[in-house]
């Protein structure tokens, strides 16, 4: 019983820090600014795990994560608490046979970065 009970709070702690990133292309940021240098690029459904932010560093639009041997920023509209099926993974042999170069990867996610969602408000 204890055995099971551990382990169940073992997998909660884990998948409490992951988060998935819901766009096809997007940059980790070294600091929490679209100006920011990018670290590198990520793909849709890339599992990242949430790093603690110091108060000085806390942000309403910005997430402190790491991936791989890499610890940045992503905004935080790119993530989500689930894995979703992106367009990579539903129409594989369409998105296999575009085959992106790593500045047209690199320009996609820069336009994800700069791309202002809303309404203009003008009737």
């Amino acid at each position: 019983m204890k055995k099971s009970f551990l382990l169940l709070i073992l997998i909660w702690s884990i998948d409490s820090w992951a988060l998935y990133t819901n766009r096809q292309f997007i940059h980790l940021h070294k600091n929490a600014s679209v100006n920011s240098v990018t670290l590198t690029s990520l793909s849709c459904a890339t599992r990242v795990k949430k790093e603690k932010q110091k108060e000085s560093e806390a942000s309403l639009l910005w997430e402190k994560v790491s991936v791989g041997s890499f610890t940045g920023y992503v905004k935080r509209k790119f993530l989500s608490n689930k894995k979703l099926k992106c367009f990579s993974s539903r129409y594989p042999v369409i998105f296999n046979s575009l085959d992106f170069s790593m500045i047209e990867i690199y320009k996609w996610g820069r336009m994800n970065d700069l791309f202002v969602e809303g309404t203009t408000g003008i009737d």
